[in-house]
């Protein structure tokens, strides 16, 4: 384990090497808390933490290239420990923003928003609800320009998303879901708060107009001249 990374509301994340093979991975340790949430899975004997099964199933394939992938983890008597993807090089979309006077061209922007709107539905897709989609839980690889989503420490599961999983409700509060439709409507909107940030350098007011779905997003013309252009 190495130097910190960062430090937030469910845990503290250290830069780490695999001994093994010298990969550089993040660590995040989660204190355990009586009040933490935790759901029965498929192929799992006992409750997990809420943000470990979100993390296993957006690990379903097909991967996200969009998502920081939880690469292992571990529970022990006081905490819970994830180890995580570690993009080289990287830094938080808002330490990139600090970099370029807090604001990205029309060029910039499409091509790392797109990527936030393919993370976000990708999470949706796996019956989950990442709730906290802002400049510091978006990394960006400085070299190659790719976009990760990280940090599902105020995730939930969505309503009706997953029949395999629906036969485990028994063991789940119901307040541990959300419905499909409110999820959207705040995963569109912390989108837009996103892109607001990233081209205007601040954040936006939010409002109680009609969300487009993410598929609609995606097949917005604003996407499809980035396109074009590269």
């Amino acid at each position: 384990m190495g130097q910190r990374l960062g430090i937030g509301r469910f845990g503290t994340v250290f830069k780490g090497t695999h001994t093994s093979d010298g990969q550089r991975v993040a660590i995040k340790v989660i204190p355990k808390h009586k009040e933490d949430d935790y759901i029965v899975i498929p192929g799992y004997s006992k409750p997990l933490l809420v943000e470990v099964a979100l993390n296993l199933r957006v690990k379903k394939s097909p991967i996200s290239p969009n998502i920081v992938q939880m690469l292992d983890w571990f529970e022990e008597a006081h905490c819970h420990i994830l180890i995580l993807e570690y993009p080289q090089p990287c830094m938080t979309l808002n330490t990139f923003l600090k970099l370029n006077r807090r604001r990205l061209d029309e060029n910039q922007a499409p091509r790392f928003m797109l990527q936030a709107v393919l993370a976000a539905k990708h999470c949706m897709d796996r019956g989950g609800a990442h709730n906290d989609i802002r400049v510091d839980n978006v990394l960006i690889n400085t070299d190659t320009l790719q976009l990760k989503l990280i940090d599902f420490g105020c995730g939930e599961l969505i309503e009706g998303c997953d029949d395999e999983d629906n036969q485990y409700r028994g063991h789940v509060v119901p307040e541990l879901y959300v419905v499909h439709k409110c999820a959207l409507s705040e995963t569109v909107l912390s989108l837009g708060n996103l892109l607001y940030r990233m081209v205007e350098g601040q954040s936006a007011l939010e409002n109680n107009q009609e969300t487009p779905t993410l598929e609609q997003l995606l097949e917005h013309e604003w996407f499809k001249q980035g396109e074009d252009q590269e």
